[in-house]
């Protein structure tokens, strides 16, 4: 299958112990849905089932890397359960807000939204900024949030080996559907990209409605036409 053009002038290719780097010809700013739920809860820190007390963005330590484009719209939304015991709120290193506002503590059962435009480029740290700060971050609520310049995309492919599939399906995605061939769009319709998993799964929803949808309309050209026959035959 032949690459358009557009996709094969990839600005740099970087392998790394463990994945791939590409970066390909960005498209326009977009607005990008970001959301946390703060959960307390154990984890456990050893083999020895011992566990600790943590403070967490979804569940993780460290939080998941947020990854956007300069200027970009970043839409975030922090959710806190009425379950949890504290406080919680999100400090993003990269945003240029009112934070006496937006960083402020959100209170369990309540949520907090925001946005703000991703302005500099870089890779800055994002953390809990409730009272008190060092023990939210000793306790789990820290990640990052990479700014991509301006100009470019750069995606990130977990592991060391890929199959060409994935390859061209990274490729299309980052060009964000600019590529010519049908078959292109195919793979495009057929596939998205899992961030849990790390990989591309099919729509099995989206393939077997249009599918079904699909065979409906055959099914009623064939009834039409046999419709047709018969009155022609009387």
């Amino acid at each position: 299958m032949k690459m358009s053009n557009k996709l094969m002038k990839i600005s740099a290719i970087g392998l790394m112990a463990a994945g791939l780097v590409l970066t390909v010809p960005a498209a326009l700013a977009k607005t990008v849905s970001v959301t946390f739920t703060a959960k307390e809860v154990s984890v456990e820190i050893d083999n020895k089932g011992t566990t600790y007390p943590a403070w967490t963005y979804d569940g993780m330590i460290p939080g998941k890397v947020v990854r956007v484009t300069e200027g970009d719209v970043v839409d975030f939304k922090l959710i806190n359960p009425k379950e949890n015991k504290n406080s919680h709120s999100i400090d993003f290193h990269a945003a240029e807000v009112d934070v006496l506002d937006e960083f402020a503590p959100v209170k369990p059962g309540h949520t907090k939204h925001f946005k703000f435009t991703a302005k500099r480029p870089g890779t800055y740290m994002y953390h809990c900024g409730a009272p008190t700060m060092a023990q939210h971050i000793a306790r789990g609520m820290y990640g990052l949030i990479i700014v991509d310049p301006k100009g470019k995309i750069t995606r990130y492919m977990n592991g060391i080996y890929f199959l060409p599939f994935e390859l061209k399906m990274t490729l299309l995605e980052a060009a964000e559907s600019k590529s010519g061939p049908t078959i292109n769009r195919v793979l495009q319709f057929c596939y998205s990209y899992d961030p849990e998993g790390q990989q591309y799964v099919m729509n099995i929803t989206k393939v077997a409605g249009t599918l079904i949808i699909f065979m409906g309309l055959m099914l009623f050209l064939v009834l039409v036409l046999v419709r047709k026959r018969k009155t022609s035959n009387v």
